[in-house]
């Protein structure tokens, strides 16, 4: 389950402009980290995940198992597709 996390403010290097052409998206002007509650398939919380930066909630991330594939941006904000795994901590 996708939690909602607290977003800051992306510093602006020039002002946005006014409008937008019809199917352009607007600059992004926050940025929520992303983080997700994880559950056994019997219903078991297991705890928050918080995920790496630059990991995309569109398009959905797909999660199976301990296997999670999403999209992340790199340093030239590249979209890949990366292979995550869910490593289990024992704190017992």
């Amino acid at each position: 389950m996708l939690l909602h996390q607290t977003a800051a403010k992306i510093a602006e290097a020039e002002p946005a402009p006014q409008g937008h052409p019809h199917g352009e998206v607007p600059e992004q002007t926050w940025v929520e980290p992303v983080a997700f509650d994880i559950f056994e398939p019997d219903g078991r919380y297991l705890g928050m995940v918080r995920a790496p930066e630059g990991f995309a909630r569109y398009p959905r991330p797909y999660m199976r198992g301990d296997t999670v594939w999403a999209v992340v941006r790199g340093e030239l904000e590249v979209p890949y597709m990366v292979r995550f795994n869910i490593q289990h901590r024992d704190d017992t």
